[in-house]
């Protein structure tokens, strides 16, 4: 089992790039996190400025990206890999143990997409089958404003869901759904930098903590 991390740091907001909570910066965090993933997988980072990154990960920078764009940038990266984990570059809160539950079903129910549902966005990885990409890669084709357009947040799940049927689907449902607290974990603004630092000088280090100061907030 091969696996590989791709890092969506296209267009990041300052705030992610800065210190936080006197330590790395989101970004740095987010980086780091893959180290504790199953497999311990390799990371590339999707980018379109400059950053500051290890020595470790592989840049792939484009003055501009779509959504067909992005595609090719996981096929490319998981070419020889089993499975893909995809998550954002300003999310310092991921959880590895989170990811390590949901790579298990991934494997064990022989899924083609992964994705963890009911938590705040910014917890957990989406993960996909390297040879699902593929099978994406042919659906923008009929939707050209899709395919055409910058990649945000649930692009991978906007595409999956224009033939959802077709794909074998694992989700890791919360244990309580905090959806209707509009919570996300993710340093793309100055309110969400303040967000994720509160949570961290609180010793927020994984899923359940944090869940459980949100919820008690």
């Amino acid at each position: 089992m091969s696996t590989i991390a791709v890092v969506n740091g296209i267009d990041l907001s300052p705030a992610a790039i800065r210190p936080l909570a006197g330590g790395p910066s989101a970004l740095q965090r987010s980086l780091e996190a893959a180290a504790r993933f199953p497999g311990e997988p390799g990371v590339v980072l999707l980018a379109s400025q400059a950053l500051a990154t290890g020595p470790h990960v592989r840049v792939v920078r484009r003055d501009s990206w779509t959504a067909s764009a992005l595609l090719s940038a996981l096929a490319e990266a998981g070419s020889g890999h089993d499975d893909i984990f995809y998550y954002y570059a300003d999310c310092p809160l991921l959880d590895p143990r989170l990811a390590s539950r949901m790579h298990g079903s991934h494997r064990k129910y022989f899924a083609e997409y992964t994705f963890a549902d009911g938590y705040p966005a910014g917890l957990a990885p989406e993960i996909i089958r390297t040879e699902t990409v593929a099978r994406l890669q042919s659906l923008p084709s009929g939707l050209p404003a899709l395919a055409g357009a910058a990649p945000v947040r649930d692009t991978l799940f906007t595409i999956i869901q224009k033939d959802i049927n077709a794909f074998d689907i694992e989700t890791e449902l919360a244990p309580k759904d905090q959806r209707l607290l509009r919570a996300s974990l993710a340093a793309d603004c100055e309110r969400g930098a303040l967000l994720v630092e509160a949570l961290l000088g609180r010793g927020a280090a994984d899923a359940g903590a944090v869940t459980a100061a949100l919820e008690a907030d």
